[in-house]
């Protein structure tokens, strides 16, 4: 007897056919962030060759490049100082060609009032959030 389930995947026809870029909010451009936003570049190119929309990513975080942050994180040395995530959008817009945008301010709740993004489809937060029921990874869809 089997007893295994058929396991279905549903994508939203948003992802799949969509007629703008998909919209990311990308929190934190730390050690994590600044390998996933690597990742939305090369995800994006592939996207674009197969003629698909790509990406429109906008990314968040108030910290400064340190020296501490060489090495460890994807940054180089000339840009000490510099907010992490304009380094990192001034990157990958210089290599890709594409027109992304850099926050610099902390990303909380009331964000969104300031964000012109408001129909954000998705949110990805690489880094550890602590919460009252403990650590967790944030990847969410919002409709």
């Amino acid at each position: 007897m089997n007893t295994s389930k058929l396991k279905v995947h549903f994508t939203d026809n948003e992802l799949i056919t969509p007629t703008n870029p998909i919209t990311v909010n990308l929190i934190g451009a730390g050690g994590t962030g600044s390998k996933v936003l690597t990742a939305l570049v090369e995800m994006n190119h592939s996207l674009i060759e197969l003629e698909h929309p790509g990406f429109d990513v906008r990314l968040w975080d108030d910290d400064r490049v340190t020296p501490a942050n060489i090495g460890r994180q994807r940054f180089a040395e000339c840009e000490i100082g510099l907010y992490k995530s304009v380094a990192l959008i001034n990157r990958a817009n210089r290599w890709s060609g594409v027109n992304w945008k850099a926050e610099t301010v902390k990303f909380e709740k009331n964000a969104k009032k300031n964000c012109p993004k408001i129909s954000t489809l998705i949110f990805i937060s690489p880094a550890w959030t602590v919460y009252k029921e403990g650590l967790i990874l944030l990847l969410f869809l919002s409709k």
